[in-house]
């Protein structure tokens, strides 16, 4: 068993060492579609290999002790001790493979967590904001061991949050990227689990099969996170859309601080939906449109699909209540008149009127309520494929849900190439 563990372990070690090859070589051609499918293929190659069961198979009673010989006690006794599942200690259970199953596999961070020491000691900037936390609380304050505690950063703070991502960026995609506060901040592991998972679906059914992606961004904010990591991780063509001008400079920045992926990314700013203006004199709004024909236009053809990480809180109130995080954003980032539900409800209807607009329409949702109501609502429209699906991240679940007037009916129940989250 010794040397099924170590075999294992080397497997996983050449695998490792693979993948940093290859974000090597993405990072200089982030384009390179061959490099990007055999990195897929090594994902799951290594998620086979750290799900591998490392304990051996229990012994079960023979047919002669089933028919008739008594188990003695002692006997029995020891069965029981055998039949027990060892705990995971600290570190296990703070990344196991279980763990980081429940992340999309072509995710970059369901493989390894991030080192905060090294990224620390490759960008200083990092470095005022690490700190010393527990794993596990109990077994922390029991045990002085130092396997009990790791490095980390302090989620409560944004200007952390901000840096983090900075650097994640920068060192695990090559991306360049700034943002000022107070915009949102996006948590990237979430972010590429909704773009890995659309990725998924498209492959399903498109209707460009042989082209280029091209996605609509609807909200894509100053940090221009979906159409960064689209194009760089994925290849897409993106469409961001935005009804903050403010924020459209600053995406604008992002994106030509990147020249390679500069030519993949259009930005557009739209008018904000009526519920969002204050009336004239004449008590009319002067945009009618919805929120889907706000950011397409005659010349986009058909899209394979729409994202959109919709504002969560009806009011400027309820956002920012989350103890454990810190990630700013503005009021038009967060907050919508009706919330989230509002604010899907008004996306499910308008894509009713434009069916072919694009083969998918999808957004994420953050509560249960809502999720359920945004299907039953899409079903009630007739002739529609629905697919949804839950990312976790740490305590945080989110789901993702994404809608389709085109595709076959058939495309509702097949599985996807990579469901595991």
């Amino acid at each position: 068993m010794q040397k099924e563990g170590s075999r294992i372990e080397e497997q996983e070690g050449e695998l490792k060492e693979c993948l940093h090859e290859l974000h090597a070589v993405l990072r200089e051609d982030p384009l390179n579609e061959e490099v990007q499918q055999i990195r897929y293929r090594v994902y799951e190659s290594l998620l086979e290999v750290t799900s591998s069961p490392s304990s051996p198979v229990l012994p079960v009673a023979s047919k002669e002790e089933k028919k008739g010989g008594e188990i003695s006690q002692q006997q029995r006794g020891e069965k029981s001790i055998q039949k027990k599942k060892r705990k995971p200690d600290a570190q296990e259970r703070e990344w196991c493979p279980k763990r980081r199953r429940r992340m999309h596999p072509k995710n970059i961070y369901s493989i390894e967590k991030p080192d905060f020491v090294e990224l620390s000691r490759l960008y200083p900037s990092l470095k005022p904001f690490l700190k010393t936390t527990a794993v596990n609380t109990s077994t922390a304050a029991a045990s002085s061991d130092e396997g009990c505690r790791r490095m980390s950063i302090d989620f409560q703070d944004d200007d952390a949050c901000r840096e983090l991502v900075r650097v994640q960026l920068h060192h695990d995609f090559g991306i360049e990227w700034s943002l000022d506060p107070p915009y949102l901040v996006p948590p990237l592991a979430n972010r590429l689990n909704y773009i890995c998972w659309l990725d998924d679906v498209l492959s399903l059914w498109s209707r460009h099969r042989t082209e280029r992606r091209c996605i609509l961004d609807i909200g894509c904010g100053a940090n221009l996170i979906y159409p960064l990591l689209g194009a760089s991780y994925v290849g897409w063509r993106c469409i961001g859309c935005d009804v903050n001008a403010d924020a459209l400079q600053v995406a604008a920045r992002n994106r030509e601080a990147n020249p390679d992926l500069a030519p993949l990314i259009h930005l557009r700013l739209v008018s904000m939906q009526p519920c969002q203006q204050q009336p004239d004199d004449d008590g009319e709004t002067k945009n009618p449109k919805g929120i889907i024909s706000s950011c397409i236009r005659d010349d986009d053809g058909e899209l394979d699909a729409c994202m959109c990480n919709p504002p969560f809180f009806s009011r400027e109130e309820e956002a920012g209540k989350n103890p454990k995080t810190a990630f700013g954003g503005v009021s038009m980032e967060m907050v919508y008149p009706g919330g989230e539900e509002a604010f899907i409800k008004n996306m499910i209807r308008d894509s009713a009127k434009h069916t072919t607009a694009c083969t998918w329409f999808s957004s994420m949702v953050g509560k249960k309520s809502t999720m359920k109501m945004a299907r039953k609502m899409i079903h009630d429209l007739g002739r529609t494929v629905v697919r949804t699906t839950e990312f976790v991240q740490g305590k945080t679940s989110r789901w993702a849900l994404a809608w389709s007037f085109v595709a076959p009916q058939d495309v509702a129940l097949k599985p996807l190439s990579r469901t595991i989250l």
